[in-house]
């Protein structure tokens, strides 16, 4: 698979273009990954922030595709193929253990990032986070009541 078809390329490529980029360093990362995407590769041009930032958006990219997966083929299906396979070509892993991987992954990378960063990416702070519980479940309700949801 070249560069241009990595999905994790075309998935942080595809967001960097939708949003407004103000932050010059949000360009940079975009022309970085344009020109790894078109197979040009550019020496000692990232620092670490930059460079954990595109592994974010990877990471980002790949639950997203695990999630998807789990809708599509359900949560305890086991890929027959990839990474997970033992050797005797059997599935080990299902989707949702796939899924707690990437998760796991996704962590990791924003703990690395946070070294880097003014402001922590943070899981801990409660009040943010039931605050958000609290907005889903209002729209879940509103799903409901409008029959898009069971």
């Amino acid at each position: 698979m070249s560069r241009k078809d990595d999905p994790a390329i075309k998935a942080a490529l595809l967001y960097l273009r939708s949003v407004n980029i103000q932050n010059p360093e949000y360009a940079e990362i975009k022309r970085i990954l344009e020109e790894g995407a078109n197979g040009c590769y550019v020496k000692s041009s990232m620092n670490e922030r930059q460079y954990l930032l595109i592994k974010l958006i990877e990471e980002c990219a790949e639950v997203a595709q695990r999630a998807t997966k789990a809708l599509t083929f359900g949560l305890y299906e086991k890929q027959a193929q990839g990474p997970s396979e033992t050797k005797t070509g059997a599935a080990e892993l299902n989707n949702n253990e796939r899924l707690a991987q990437e998760f796991d992954d996704l962590i990791a990378v924003s703990e690395m990032l946070n070294e880097h960063l003014a402001i922590r990416l943070s899981t801990r702070d409660e009040r943010a986070k039931e605050a958000k519980k609290d907005k889903i479940r209002k729209y879940m309700a509103y799903s409901r009541e409008i029959g898009t949801l069971e």
